[in-house]
């Protein structure tokens, strides 16, 4: 008895994941205005400005211009998050420890430049 309601349990768990895995696509379709955008959002010491280009669908780069924040705490963020910005093409990425107004400025600046390609900021935030 307890082997068949094991059993039921896990064909109804099999049913219910497949389910829910069809239910939130791993992408959402994003559009941008193809071309090189410049953004600029708040970092911990001033304001960090980014150069982002864009195809019409995918985010190609991302190059940290210029930032005031300290060289120590902003040398990690100013390579690693543009790189998982690229890479994972969403703005919902990690921050590095350590270097958290860097890292959310970098992520504003190119909020920014995403806004400016015609794209909603917000669709890159549902990506993951």
């Amino acid at each position: 008895m307890k082997r068949m309601k094991l059993i039921v349990t896990l064909a109804a768990l099999a049913v219910l994941s497949s389910l829910v895995s069809g239910c939130a696509p791993d992408t959402y379709p994003v559009s941008f205005t193809p071309g090189t955008f410049i953004g600029v959002g708040p970092g911990g010491h001033g304001p960090i400005t980014v150069e982002v280009d864009f195809s019409d669908t995918e985010i190609l780069s991302v190059v940290v211009l210029w930032y005031y924040d300290t060289p120590s705490l902003a040398a990690r963020p100013v390579v690693l998050v543009p790189a998982q910005v690229v890479e994972n093409q969403s703005l919902n990425v990690h921050v590095v420890a350590g270097s958290t107004a860097t890292s959310q400025g970098i992520l504003r600046a190119i909020w920014d430049a995403v806004d400016q390609a015609g794209a909603n900021p917000s669709s890159l935030m549902a990506r993951r």
